[in-house]
């Protein structure tokens, strides 16, 4: 992927920077969750009621909701409104009892009761034509001349050959919509009347809007507004409309929509509704095609990229354009189909999502200089010719202007509308403004830009999705950069850069750091740095588990223990092993944390230098006297070969006394050959437990000599060591003294 900073001049936008913040504005894991259930909206289709609407074609925007704050910080706190309108909840009640077709049809289908005129209508629309069937005469099916021989009455028993009715006949009497609207009264009657109301050509039905999104669970907000769908009676086409037929055959630049995707909308045929057209003279009789379920086929079949630009494009239109009610949602969802069939499947990609979403608005402003948007089935209908100029025209000013500088409104959205999805604790205009600077530089290299814009955006936005518990926006967000580019992906690692925000994140709230290394070991199983992620999981869970007492204790030391040894499994270095053996001990399995240890010395040799360190974070992980350590000193860095005979020391003590004096007479080896005042500490301590006052004092005094300055540490326990010497000798000579 090549990092283009190629210009629109109409908007100044750079390619690379502003389609960067257009995948991220939406966060790009809504468009693939949404591509995932789209199975789910035919699943629900039955027979005679199929689902429509942008939810069931997976268009809609993410459900947004406008804030009143309580206080003047602008907190989430006070009253919450659901915008009523961005997901079309449609469902399509399919009158199967009156199917309808061309009048060429009305031979080979006997099911059909009226056929499409089209004649004195407006392209996509038509009035039906009363079929009649009548039983009597009969012909035989073999005689093929053009006047056929009528049987009468009277049919001889013995005949092979297959009767077939007589020839129905298509009548002047129109097909009034009346009976429609007499359904439509009969349900909301027998209904409250604030559950189902007539709106349009439409059923209403009304119910209070739901969020249950994770990220409210936290935020005390009242939810306001209600959700509503609307139920449409529709007759079936059962074959495709000849006023149609071109769509089929026409040729399409980028080979969208495939022949087998367009015989399988064919096969299904489409509906007629209710609904004529807005300056027709015969309102009671006009029908309009409706071709619902072939949009949705279509919508099912865009790619991730298509999808996402025109949530962009509807989400502008939804909060800019719509007051003007010159277009709907339906004629956005039109021109997109036709760029579509435009524009070659390689120009749709996340990395161009800039230059597409100003292609739709293109599109968009040439359909309303030429007063003309034409249907996708049947392009002789323009949607907007009954819409009068002045109007048109008004909204055009508006369009000219978003198209200038998209990223300004959608920020001015932004500011008053949130999306459950989005960071909600920051500005997206203010996380985005190194990129929206960094565009305005000419002559800017890839390396400047990575380093100065795109990372620092990166890190922010992804430390406000995690501290949000929005793990996969995180992860997105990160793969989006480092595959922008080649320098990125040499300049840019996404475990690496996960793993310092889930650090630092451990240092605010360690129970959000447990659960976010939770998602990133599931999510990257099998990966080669996994196992740092497991390690860091462990720790943490290791340094809980110390604040914790019972069965809870337990429970989670088995989970550090679990998570301890995935992160061992593989090549793992000499530190990390001995770190589990001192978990180990803590745990008081001393037999297993002494195997670990041998094999940690057996990895050793004369020139490997290895230190375990640690910082307060960990400090509670620890032994007790290397904890009063790294509290005194906030850090602490131990050779490993010392710290191999310190913990060898304490397991030894509770599983063989001699090996413990053993390991003694090693650690005060190591200790010489390391000479650092961190070994002697660790000697003087080791003593101590075997309550060798004297030799212990004699490693503190030359921690006190190799640190003069820094260890009141090492004084203090001297004073220790004399006390505890005097106190053992006054004991021995009171035994002694008892004895005799």
């Amino acid at each position: 992927m090549v990092l283009n900073f190629h210009k629109d001049w109409t908007s100044n936008l750079k390619e690379a920077h502003s389609s960067f913040i257009l995948n991220q504005y939406f966060p790009y894991t809504y468009t693939t969750m949404i591509q995932q259930h789209l199975a789910y909206s035919v699943a629900k289709d039955t027979e005679e009621m199929k689902f429509t609407g942008s939810a069931a074609e997976g268009l809609s925007i993410p459900k947004m909701f406008k804030v009143s704050a309580d206080d003047d910080e602008g907190t989430c706190t006070g009253s919450i409104t659901y915008d009523a309108s961005e997901a079309d909840h449609d469902f399509l009640l399919v009158h199967k009892m009156y199917p309808i077709g061309n009048q060429e049809d009305v031979w080979r289908n006997e099911q059909i009761f009226a056929v499409i005129d089209s004649h004195d209508s407006h392209p996509g629309y038509f009035k039906l034509l009363h079929v009649e069937r009548e039983d009597g005469p009969y012909v035989r099916e073999n005689i093929s001349s053009s006047s056929k021989e009528i049987l009468g009455e009277v049919i001889q028993d013995s005949l092979p050959l297959k009767m077939l009715p007589k020839p129905p006949t298509v009548t002047s009497n129109v097909v009034q919509t009346n009976f429609i609207r007499d359904v439509y009264a009969h349900v909301a009657g027998k209904h409250k009347a604030d559950e189902f109301s007539q709106h349009g050509p439409a059923l209403m039905q009304s119910s209070p809007a739901k969020q249950t999104h994770p990220s409210f669970q936290s935020l005390n907000l009242a939810t306001t507004n209600t959700e509503e769908t609307d139920y449409v009676i529709a007759l079936p086409c059962l074959t495709w409309p000849n006023e149609a037929k071109p769509w089929i055959t026409r040729h399409r630049w980028s080979g969208w929509p495939g022949r087998k995707l367009i015989q399988e909308i064919v096969s299904h045929g489409c509906h007629a509704v209710a609904i004529p057209h807005p300056r027709s003279t015969c309102r009671d009789h006009e029908w309009r095609f409706s071709f619902s379920i072939a949009e949705r086929k279509l919508a099912h079949s865009m790619t991730l990229p298509q999808r996402h630009c025109y949530v962009l494009l509807k989400t502008l239109y939804h909060y800019e354009l719509s007051q003007y009610h010159v277009m709907s949602t339906y004629h956005l969802k039109t021109i997109t189909f036709w760029v579509c069939e435009k524009m070659s499947p390689t120009a749709w990609t996340r990395f161009k999502m800039a230059k597409c979403l100003l292609l739709l608005l293109d599109h968009v402003i040439q359909c309303l200089v030429l007063h003309n948007i034409p249907n996708y089935f049947i392009p002789e209908n323009n949607m907007i010719d009954h819409i009068h100029k002045d109007f048109i025209s008004n909204m055009l000013k508006h369009v000219v202007q978003i198209r200038k500088d998209p990223l300004k409104f959608l920020f001015k959205i932004n500011e008053i509308h949130k999306c459950v999805l989005q960071p909600l604790s920051v500005s997206m205009e203010d996380v985005f403004m190194p990129l929206v600077q960094d565009m305005k530089i000419e002559g800017n290299s890839v390396t400047a830009s990575l380093e100065n814009a795109f990372t620092p955006v990166t890190n922010k936005l992804a430390a406000c999705y995690i501290w949000e518990d929005k793990y996969k926006e995180a992860v997105d967000v990160y793969y989006y950069t480092a595959n922008l580019h080649r320098v990125a992906r040499e300049y840019y690692n996404i475990f690496s850069s996960l793993n310092i925000q889930a650090l630092c994140l451990s240092k605010q709230d360690p129970g959000k750091a447990i659960q976010f290394y939770g998602f990133l070991t599931s999510t990257f199983e099998g990966c080669a740095y996994v196992n740092n992620f497991f390690w860091n999981l462990a720790c943490l869970l290791h340094a809980k588990a110390e604040e914790q007492t019972g069965p809870e204790k337990l429970a989670t030391m088995n989970k550090a223990e679990s998570a301890f040894r995935k992160a061992l499994e593989g090549d793992t270095d000499i530190a990390s092993e001995v770190h589990f053996a001192n978990f180990l001990i803590r745990n008081e399995n001393y037999d297993d944390a002494a195997a670990y240890l041998m094999h940690a010395i057996s990895r050793l040799d004369d020139n490997t230098t290895v230190h375990n360190s640690y910082s307060q974070q960990e400090a509670k992980t620890l032994e007790a006297n290397i904890r009063r350590e790294v509290e005194v000193h906030n850090h602490i860095s131990i050779p490993t070969q010392v710290y191999i005979q310190y913990l060898l020391t304490e397991c030894y003590m509770h599983i063989n006394q001699p090996e413990a004096e053993a390991c003694v007479q090693k650690l005060d080896i190591v200790s010489q050959a390391s000479g650092t005042g961190n070994a002697y500490a660790l000697l003087g301590y080791a003593h101590m437990k075997l309550q060798n006052f004297y030799k212990a004092w004699l490693a503190f005094d030359t921690v006190t000599k190799v640190n003069p300055e820094s260890d009141i540490t090492a004084k203090n326990n001297k004073i220790l060591c004399i006390a505890l010497g005097m106190s053992k000798l006054v004991h021995s000579n009171r035994r002694a003294i008892t004895h005799d």
